[in-house]
């Protein structure tokens, strides 16, 4: 179930990026055998330089471990800056799961995503950390359904592969499959969006 919305959002999906990152004469895309759609170089690339810049990626979530010392919207931290300036970070005072570098990342933060996903963190506080693939997936339903995705964006995304049935014959399914219900429970969408789209999400935005 998708409901039809419309955005105003200047971030570009995925296959917009691409497009972008083919303007590059170093780069094109075309359909990989194996693994869908992808970025292929023209090329040789020397060590060190810029392959593509985007103003931000359709979505991103911190792995667990980084939750406490990087800022959740524009992922500086002190590994990045060095010990010597030291980043001054402060907890969201609504879930105190998610830290922000300033008043500017707080609001981005908030406006794209974070009011849908602060009340829920709250709630888990005391009982862990969600990881980082449900956090991802719970912001892309909660933003879609309350029309911080357009039509294109969303279509963009449900054309990337979910490769679930390899996923479905992994002796962790059921792990996954947890997790997924997660995405759907844990996202206040469970009357906009079934199962199977949460599952197509998740699976989308997993990396293992």
């Amino acid at each position: 179930m998708t409901p039809g919305f419309s955005a105003n959002n200047n971030n570009p999906s995925a296959e917009r990026a691409l497009e972008i990152m083919a303007q590059n004469n170093a780069s094109y895309i075309k359909e990989s055998p194996v693994a869908g759609n992808g970025l292929f170089a023209k090329k040789a690339i020397d060590t060190g330089g810029l392959i593509f810049s985007i103003p931000r990626p359709l979505v991103a979530a911190l792995d667990t471990s980084r939750l406490l010392d990087t800022c959740a919207n524009c992922f500086a931290c002190n590994d990045m800056i060095g010990s010597s300036e030291g980043l001054d970070l402060k907890a969201c005072t609504g879930c105190n799961i998610v830290k922000f570098c300033g008043k500017a990342c707080q609001t981005d933060s908030w406006k794209r995503a974070h009011k849908f996903e602060c009340p829920v963190f709250r709630e888990l506080e005391r009982s862990g950390r969600l990881p980082n693939a449900v956090r991802a997936g719970m912001e892309l339903l909660a933003r879609r359904k309350n029309g911080r995705l357009s039509d294109a964006q969303w279509d963009e995304l449900m054309r990337l592969e979910t490769h679930l049935d390899d996923l479905r014959a992994r002796d962790d399914w059921e792990t996954h499959e947890v997790l997924a219900m997660g995405v759907l429970k844990y996202s206040k969408t469970e009357g906009t969006f079934d199962v199977e789209t949460a599952q197509g999400v998740y699976a989308r935005v997993r990396t293992a």
